[in-house]
């Protein structure tokens, strides 16, 4: 059942229209049930949008904040909204926030521990309806073992998020499964991407090259195959790159050299072959290198430009040998 978004017009100051039927949407969308919108969100002082500050905000927080003074008309602008509940086994916390002065949501977060209080429902199209949305933030962290098997958001990332300007996409460890889709590349703006832990398949797609601004691409423990683009080579800005627990084929991706600012790569237990590429001894930058438990052989290159690597893993690789 949908939720329904309207609510007492008695009241001076309201929300703004867009942005609470937008949220409406969302809800339906996440599966969400406990945001009460027979209510306005900024003015109603309802427990659904609101928590009282007796309650200590860092472990339960649901409080829903509007500015109302940003125009002359009494409209009220969503600002920020904070959700964070520390029941038993779960620990949820969803943000919504929107920059002061413009009545734009710049944030939306949702992220859970445990099963109790998991969302169960898609990725939400209605999304796209925010156009100052900036983060998105839909993350699930397991406690145990067992909670493994709690309902995550399923589905596909909607194609209608691909003409949002998203600095910060975060999406990791749910139900999600298919392609990576394409039209990803188009989110040009994207600075941070974290997709892994869900059942993502097929090969990357060559048009992530688009995504020159990333600074942290992270796909790891998907079902992704495959070949790794040559696009890659055009995010120089990356500064973290983990792939790991994957299925590709072919040899250790030789386009290191355009990645300067890099600090961390894991391409651990993804099914590389072949020697380590010369190039790598270019990351100048590099703190941490994984390549364990991959097919490499061959010689391992002279790594002396490595002068900040901290840690370097290439335990269960099948034979290397050291010049």
């Amino acid at each position: 059942m949908a939720n329904n978004v309207s609510f007492n017009q008695a009241s001076t100051s309201q929300s703004t229209p867009l942005a609470v039927t937008a949220l409406g949407e969302i809800a339906d969308q996440l599966g969400k049930k406990d945001w009460n919108f027979k209510v306005d969100p900024c003015t109603g002082n309802d427990q659904s949008w609101t928590t009282t500050t007796q309650v200590d905000t860092y472990y339960y927080n649901n409080t829903l904040n509007c500015n109302c003074n940003i125009s002359d008309d009494g409209v009220c602008h969503v600002v920020e909204l904070y959700q964070n509940f520390d029941r038993a086994i779960s620990d949820k916390h969803n943000t919504v926030v929107a920059r002061q002065g413009s009545g734009s949501i710049i944030k939306l977060s949702a992220f859970t521990h445990g099963v109790v209080l998991g969302l169960t429902g898609i990725l939400p199209p209605a999304l796209a309806k925010l156009p100052h949305l900036k983060t998105i933030f839909f993350v699930q962290f397991p406690l145990a073992c067992s909670d493994l098997i709690a309902n995550y958001l399923s589905g596909n990332i909607p194609q209608e998020w691909a003409s949002m300007q998203l600095e910060f996409l975060s999406i990791s460890t749910n139900n999600l499964s298919g392609p990576i889709p394409t039209y990803l590349g188009n989110i040009t703006t994207l600075k941070i991407m974290r997709i892994e832990s869900n059942w993502f398949s097929g090969f990357v797609p060559p048009k992530l090259g688009n995504l020159v601004n990333l600074e942290l691409l992270i796909l790891s423990a998907n079902n992704l195959t495959g070949e790794l683009p040559a696009t890659l080579i055009n995010l120089t800005k990356l500064i973290e790159f983990r792939i790991s627990s994957n299925n590709f084929t072919g040899r250790v991706p030789d386009f290191f050299q355009t990645w300067k600012q890099r600090q961390k790569l894991e391409i651990q237990a993804s099914g590389p072959e072949g020697p380590i590429p010369p190039s790598i001894s270019a990351l100048s930058t590099l703190t941490e290198l994984d390549l364990s438990f991959n097919r490499l052989k061959g010689n391992v290159p002279d790594l002396g430009g490595l002068a900040r690597l901290n840690l370097m893993c290439l335990t269960n690789d099948i034979v290397l040998f050291a010049k």
